[in-house]
């Protein structure tokens, strides 16, 4: 999961991480292993890991909240 950014200008704590930043990061993951920055497996472990954080995590019908604790 992408962490926020500022975090202490709003009180957060450092393991505050953003979804819609998670989401723009996984598209990335998928552009870096297109042009093969990154490899394959190493892509899939890193979004199954996301994967599992986020079967794990609350939300309410199915919609996760902007922010969470990572």
């Amino acid at each position: 999961m992408a962490r926020e950014r500022s975090n202490i200008g709003f009180g957060y704590g450092h393991e505050t991480v953003t979804t819609g930043g998670t989401g723009f990061g996984i598209m990335s993951t998928v552009v870096a292993v297109d042009r093969k920055w990154i490899g394959r497996d190493t892509a899939v472990r890193r979004l199954i890991q996301i994967t599992d954080f986020l079967i794990n995590a609350d939300c309410y019908h199915g919609i996760y909240p902007h922010f969470m604790n990572g």
